[in-house]
């Protein structure tokens, strides 16, 4: 049985987003999963899975904003940055109240610059940051422009302050919280953290793995998010003859669409509403980027 579509899985804490890939693959007896973004072990949440055909289209997802709720730790610095870290240093100068925060955090909103830590699974000349950390070797990283939207204060018991954090793919909560506690002069890190959103995808849209294990026992239809909720993405609809030229890899000219931003991707149904592929705007009208549907002879 061929099983495409996105599912939204609650993560547990303690285990990899690979874990809850190994997990579902097992359940529905199906080779084709994927995960949309890393979460660490550390963290639970809101992880998005692609099945089948739809693995190709990952990208597209991890490309969304995401949404976290985060306990911070202050007065104290871990090696990890988090709380599965060994602790390099402690201060017990943390500030007494809320108020001493809103001017510290506002510098953090907006587009800035932020280093990968090392125990992540960035790239450096081929290796994971997280094997040379674990090596005791600490190397430069590359610098990667982030977009913070939204840094909101929900509780601060002393020393722990606790965040509702909307930024861009790609954001380190880890570097934020070591970031916020290097500002503030006491040091920090991250305790706790659990991703709210992916793009629309809320928790309320997620499963545990109980929950899919339950499903799979029952022969249950897989729970698939609805594709227009996760690809948040302008949408095209095609005609027969106009998909049958898309799924072949030629251009398709759409004279009832207005072109759009050469950059941004275009999800592209069929006249049933299907998803087809994805698609971006050229001169020549609208080339396939990525098609799921089957080439048409």
């Amino acid at each position: 049985m061929l099983l495409d579509g996105f599912l939204g899985v609650n993560k547990p804490p303690g285990c990899t987003s690979h874990d809850v890939v190994s997990r579902v693959r097992h359940l529905f007896k199906t080779k084709k999963v994927g995960h949309t973004g890393t979460l660490d072990p550390l963290a639970t949440g809101v992880l998005v899975l692609c099945l089948g055909r739809f693995t190709r289209l990952s990208q597209f997802v991890t490309a969304s904003d995401k949404k976290y709720r985060g306990a911070i730790t202050l007065g104290v610095e871990t090696d990890t940055l988090d709380s599965e870290g060994q602790i390099v240093s402690q201060s017990d100068q943390v500030p007494k109240t809320q108020a001493g925060f809103v001017d510290v955090l506002q510098p953090f909103l907006g587009k800035t610059e932020q280093i990968p830590p090392m125990y992540s699974a960035v790239r450096v000349a081929g290796k994971r940051l997280y094997e040379l950390a674990r090596k005791g070797q600490e190397v430069d990283r590359p610098v990667r422009e982030i977009e913070i939207f939204g840094l909101d204060i929900v509780d601060y018991q002393n020393p722990i302050l606790t965040l509702d954090v909307w930024c861009s793919k790609g954001t380190y909560i880890r570097t934020l919280a070591a970031d916020l506690g290097q500002r503030l002069g006491c040091g920090a890190h991250l305790s706790q953290l659990t991703r709210t959103a992916v793009g629309q995808i809320g928790l309320s849209d997620c499963y545990t793995l109980e929950e899919l294990e339950g499903i799979a026992q029952r022969l249950d239809p897989v729970p698939f998010l609805g594709v227009k909720r996760v690809l948040d993405l302008p949408n095209i609809s095609l005609s027969k003859q106009q998909v049958h030229a898309f799924v072949n890899g030629n251009p398709v000219e759409v004279t009832d669409v207005p072109m759009g931003d050469f950059e941004e991707p275009q999800c592209i149904f069929d006249s049933d509403d299907h998803l087809i592929g994805i698609g971006r705007w050229h001169p020549n009208g609208l080339r396939p980027v990525c098609v799921i549907a089957q080439r048409e002879s």
